[in-house]
């Protein structure tokens, strides 16, 4: 059976365990994780994945995220020792969004080390279309193919009657996120629909004062987990919230958007994100920073009282975990040519 090493900052991402297992049904697979690794970890990280291609010969490396200060390394490494490189991205690591200065590409070097990394690197999965584009910016765009993300559509699932709740989600609340999130947009909504509660979920970094001076400022309508909460917890807030608004500057996927879908939330995203393909339909989308438009809309979901069930349906047609789980062992194997 062929190896496989798995490289990427988190192995407790969900998303990248679920890969992880994934994989399993068809190869032995190990997983370096980043942040398990000692300072500094630009030494740590390719010494880790040497010594384990040198003594355990792996077939495969598989980088989660292309992070530039390891991706070109890495991949270097692995060609070096004649093994396969997979790549899967999508995110924060293959773009840049000028208006709020964000993503990894907004640097020179970072932009040649990607093209570096790309040209030697197998085959890239892109999170998205939209990411796909981000990425055939940097390298041949017959090595890059979308692989939507698999959502648990038996965990997120509706149960119970829909209150007049809209909600959002950012992991940690920071200045960053809040651009990047358009939490700041939420809020604007908030303000402009003082008879509806909101709420944003995640916890705020007490340590950035612009985060705290946002949690200051809220209106008495909008409220904050402020903490992390649980997968059961999650699913819970979606089960209860008529309406899920990611009014992102940029999103890879929206794997938020669609697990609130599965539960039969309406959406309300940003056009010239990969939102459109998750959501379907473009009288649900915005444009980044219009929230006159975002507040209209929630109000005319509201006032025609629509029901999210199309929305779960969507999800459960194109974004199956098995279909995830087949597409990427298939180009696997087809890779590494195993029968």
């Amino acid at each position: 059976m062929k190896k496989i090493l798995v490289a990427c900052p988190s192995i407790s991402s969900p998303f990248v365990n679920q890969d992880v297992e994934f994989l399993r049904k068809a190869f032995q697979v190990e997983t370096v994780s980043f942040d398990k690794l000692s300072n500094p970890k630009i030494i740590t990280v390719p010494f880790w994945v040497l010594k384990t291609l040198i003594f355990k010969k792996y077939d495969c490396l598989l980088i989660w995220f292309s992070i530039p200060k390891f991706s070109p390394l890495l991949t270097l490494i692995a060609k070096l020792f004649g093994k396969k490189v997979l790549v899967i991205a999508g995110g924060y690591d293959i773009t840049f969004v000028p208006e709020i200065n964000w993503g990894e590409m907004g640097v020179w070097w970072k932009r040649i080390a990607q093209k570096f990394s790309f040209f030697w690197v197998d085959h890239i999965f892109a999170f998205s279309d939209f990411s796909r584009k981000d990425i055939i910016k940097y390298v041949r765009e017959e090595k890059v193919s979308t692989l939507y993300f698999g959502i648990d559509a038996d965990f997120f699932c509706p149960k119970g009657e829909k209150e007049n709740l809209i909600v959002t989600t950012c992991f940690q609340i920071t200045q960053t996120s809040i651009l990047q999130k358009g939490l700041d947009s939420f809020m604007e909504c908030a303000l402009k629909l003082p008879g509806y509660r909101f709420l944003i979920i995640g916890q705020i970094d007490k340590s950035d004062s612009f985060a705290l001076d946002f949690f200051k400022n809220a209106p008495p309508n909008l409220e904050f987990t402020n903490r992390f909460v649980t997968n059961e917890e999650l699913r819970d807030y979606y089960r209860r919230a008529k309406i899920y608004v990611q009014l992102s500057a940029h999103e890879g996927f929206g794997i938020a958007v669609a697990e609130a879908m599965a539960c039969e939330c309406i959406p309300v995203g940003t056009k010239n994100t990969s939102l459109d393909e998750v959501i379907g339909n473009e009288d649900y989308l915005v444009n980044f920073n219009d929230r006159k438009s975002a507040v209209k809309l929630i109000q005319l979901i509201f006032d025609v009282n629509s029901s999210g069930d199309h929305f779960r349906n969507r999800v459960v047609k194109y974004f199956k975990p098995d279909t995830r789980s087949s597409q990427l062992n298939l180009k696997t194997k087809n890779i590494l040519k195993v029968e």
